[in-house]
């Protein structure tokens, strides 16, 4: 890793030059737009604040790179990575595998361009931030403060994708699932699950406390083990967007939300399957979801220490798992298992468990997954109330200027249609005046 003092050197040379650039360009009669990335709907008087973006890490521009070896000395992956600040640099570098390094780069760089296009300013001006919890935002106010007044955008980075969305006044969350992040018998698979039944059957047991019994039975009404994965992505996706939002961090127990999925017909939409280059087509999933709350899991959480909240969750998860061994002993055989706990003959859309009466279901968040690939990604975005946040410096918060909304209004905001997602390059994360130099170091 490069010296500290000679990083924030490259940075102060590289603005310098980005700058020279602009006026140069902006000096021709072809001049750069607004924002200095071409916008479209996508930035300018027209934006809306709601931003859905999608890329593939495997893109032409960086799938030559395939070790951590080649990531430190491809002109590529470094041109990337010399538009990020020295510390942000440092942050990418710090993960051992190369695929890794490439998916915070280019979340990174989505979240700069995310702002940059939002407040009207340049790349390397606007300020980003995090929670406490680690959710991500941005100090530097949006251009239109009063169609937009609680700007914030959430990034995912998982398998094949890169996902960024925003909202103007709802907090949002998104979560990307993907096949090989989870990896019953505990290994990596690349594709697919080349597992056993019995590894996917200790992999849901071991993570039986996370889930309620109705997502468990939606899980288990599956005939397939591929199926049941693919089940249990999009409610994991779920869990994760709706701890993104809120910003709780680790220390949220998942089992205090539970949700409920319902197919949705999209009609004619079809998401582009473009790895490789390709551009096939195929139906997605949609789903829209309801999500059930344990009353009183609001941001008064955050007041208390992690430390404390980890320890009951460990001395939770500890018991819980104890008592679900004892029952599992006395079953006769594992097909009991499947009859009695998680019952196979349950309709996927099925309404909440009254085995949850400690929860109940909330008007103020809404959620929709779909799927985004044949491998089987699933991407997931939640929007919900700013009074659920949970942000113990207030930072934040403080970004956000509308806290009030009447029940009227905020189910108005919910009802918007979902803006579909927007396929980016990796060239398309590069300010525009910096773009053609960018691609003529990308190997043909």
């Amino acid at each position: 890793m490069l010296p500290k003092v000679h990083v924030k050197t490259t940075w102060t040379i590289f603005k310098s030059l980005y700058d020279r650039l602009v006026s140069v360009s902006m000096a021709n009669d072809d001049a750069v737009p607004e924002f200095s990335w071409e916008h479209g709907h996508n930035g300018g008087k027209d934006f809306d604040g709601r931003f859905r973006w999608i890329l593939r890490i495997d893109g032409p521009e960086l799938s030559h790179i395939t070790d951590e070896r080649e990531s430190k000395t491809d002109p590529v992956f470094n041109f990337l990575l010399e538009l990020l600040p020295p510390a942000e640099r440092e942050k990418v570098m710090a993960f051992v595998f190369v695929d890794d390094r490439k998916r915070t780069l280019l979340g990174r760089l989505m979240a700069r361009r995310c702002a940059a296009l939002a407040s009207g300013q340049s790349f390397h001006d606007v300020e980003l931030a995090r929670t406490k919890g680690k959710k991500p935002f941005t100090k530097t106010p949006p251009a239109y403060k009063d169609r937009m007044p609680n700007f914030n955008f959430n990034v995912s980075h998982e398998g094949s994708f890169v996902g960024l969305a925003s909202e103007p006044f709802a907090v949002c969350g998104i979560d990307i699932a993907a096949p090989s992040q989870f990896r019953p018998g505990g290994r990596r698979a690349k594709s697919g699950y080349a597992v056993s039944s019995e590894g996917i059957a200790e992999f849901f047991r071991d993570l039986q406390d996370s889930f309620g019994v109705s997502e468990w039975t939606t899980i288990h009404s599956f005939d397939t083990d591929e199926l049941k994965m693919a089940a249990f992505r999009r409610f994991w996706s779920c869990k994760e967007a709706f701890v993104k939002a809120r910003g709780d961090g680790i220390v949220f127990p998942l089992h205090h939300c539970i949700f409920k999925l319902q197919q949705v017909d999209e009609g004619a939409d079809r998401v582009l399957d473009f790895k490789d280059g390709r551009s096939t087509e195929f139906t997605p999933e949609v789903y829209d979801v309801t999500v059930k709350i344990k009353p009183g899991e609001t941001n008064q959480q955050a007041t208390r220490p992690a430390k404390a909240l980890r320890m009951q969750k460990i001395a939770t998860i500890k018991r819980q798992r104890a008592e679900a061994e004892k029952a599992r002993k006395e079953l006769d055989s594992a097909s009991a298992v499947s009859s009695s706990e998680y019952p196979v003959d349950s309709p996927i859309d099925e309404q909440f468990s009254d085995a949850e009466p400690s929860l109940s279901t909330s008007s103020k968040w809404r959620l929709r997954v779909q799927r985004i690939d044949k491998e089987g990604h699933y991407v997931t975005v939640a929007r919900g109330p700013v009074c659920d946040i949970v942000d113990a410096n207030g930072e934040f918060t403080a970004t956000l200027t509308r806290k009030e909304f009447t029940d009227s209004e905020w189910k108005t905001i919910l009802d918007e249609p979902h803006p579909p997602f927007e396929v980016l390059t990796i060239a398309d994360l590069v300010p525009q005046p910096l773009r053609s130099k960018f691609l003529s170091l990308v190997p043909s």
